[in-house]
């Protein structure tokens, strides 16, 4: 009478594959390693993938954060310059905040 023979009929009622080896009986290199890719693919591979693509999006989206306020600097720059202009003419213009007071959001230019 076989000792784990109820744990495995258990199993194979709630339709699980059952692989029954005996003591005396191991499993060859090549199997191992069969099984361990199968793991690693299974189990592992996915929360890597998917690790590296929220990691290319988050650096991404930081470039284009950089990006976005860099053109902001110039586009308050060219507002600025173009106020003075205005200014030097006679034209009155609102006040603006000086360039180094400004503050934008998200990650700082480098």
């Amino acid at each position: 009478m076989d000792p784990n023979r109820g744990q495995w009929e258990l199993a194979s009622r709630r339709g699980h594959r059952v692989v029954a080896v005996s003591s005396t009986s191991a499993l060859s290199w090549r199997e191992t390693v069969v099984n361990m890719w199968i793991e690693f693919r299974t189990h592992l591979l996915p929360w890597l993938l998917a690790a590296a693509v929220i990691g290319l999006m988050s650096y991404q989206e930081q470039r284009r954060t950089i990006r976005f306020n860099e053109l902001l600097l110039r586009q308050a720059q060219a507002i600025e310059a173009q106020n003075n202009l205005l200014a030097t003419q006679g034209y009155l213009v609102p006040p603006t905040l000086p360039l180094d007071e400004l503050e934008f959001g998200g990650f700082e230019s480098r």
